[in-house]
């Protein structure tokens, strides 16, 4: 008897909490992505991550120009679903000469450290030699706030032991950037 009670107790805390969670990473194939219905700026797809939050469905589209251009470009991209369309949240493109950038599609996190109902998203991704992928150059941790980015960079120059913190990164609240920075301190930058 005691054991079902117990049983029914987990249950209902497990339901509980999942009806309470406020970020919630939804798989999506990104050969499914319509570029019609969302319209991302590089040709081809890198990852792509949806996120459900109280405040509405995101996407966050990682892409790049064409094999063989002249500089590789990156583009990353926040979509929110307003009125059953796609709209464009924010964007960055990152360049840089005889570089390769490479996502890390494994290192990735959402939360929503301030409690506001929208997810902080952070990415990881590299810029590695182009005539050489295995020489990493550096490593960069990209978070999605607000409509805002911020960014962290380690170079291998230094053995990842310098941080390169984008101008607004100060301006963070203290929640957000103490997880940013102890998820930075865990991360393995030599790949």
């Amino acid at each position: 008897m005691h054991i079902i009670k117990y049983y029914f107790l987990l249950v209902g805390l497990l339901l509980g909490n999942a009806l309470l969670a406020q970020v919630t990473l939804v798989h999506v194939n990104k050969s499914t992505i319509d570029r019609n219905k969302v319209a991302y700026s590089g040709t081809r797809i890198m990852t792509v991550d949806a996120v459900e939050t109280m405040q509405g469905n995101r996407l966050y589209i990682f892409s790049k120009n064409e094999k063989g251009e002249t500089a590789d470009s990156l583009y990353a991209e926040e979509f929110m679903k307003e009125d059953n369309v796609w709209q464009i949240q924010c964007k960055r493109g990152f360049s840089f000469p005889n570089s390769i950038l490479m996502t890390w599609g494994n290192r990735k996190a959402f939360f929503d450290a301030d409690k506001d109902h929208t997810p902080e998203s952070l990415f990881i991704f590299s810029k590695n030699d182009a005539s050489n992928l295995d020489k990493q150059q550096s490593v960069f941790l990209l978070l999605f706030h607000q409509r805002q980015f911020y960014t962290i960079e380690s170079k291998a120059e230094d053995q990842y032991i310098q941080n390169y913190y984008s101008d607004n990164f100060d301006k963070l609240p203290a929640v957000i950037k103490d997880r940013i920075l102890d998820y930075w301190k865990k991360l393995d930058k030599t790949n």
